[in-house]
């Protein structure tokens, strides 16, 4: 059995079918057993340009659209990675 090394939170505003179409989601939060938590914005190729200086200085994940499967996947290769060591967290 695999020990679960975080834990995401998808903020109220993420809707199934809404958010796709909207094209970024922000307050993503991934909290880790070391109690280290980081939020993540998550955005598609679509809204990279409009958005990128509104979320200026925040942790942005690129994604091919933003569906809760996208970003679980996102987050567990960011993960795998070791990119969590690079972003900014907020405990």
């Amino acid at each position: 059995m695999a020990i679960i090394q975080y834990k995401i939170t998808l903020p109220d505003s993420y809707h199934e079918q809404d958010t796709p179409a909207r094209g970024y989601l922000e307050d993503v939060q991934v909290r880790f057993r070391n109690g280290h938590i980081y939020n993540l914005t998550f955005l598609d190729p679509h809204n990279n340009e409009n958005y990128r200086y509104y979320f200026e200085g925040q942790n942005i994940v690129l994604v091919n659209e933003v569906t809760s499967d996208n970003i679980h996947s996102a987050i567990q290769q960011l993960f795998e990675r070791g990119a969590f060591s690079e972003m900014r967290k907020v405990t």
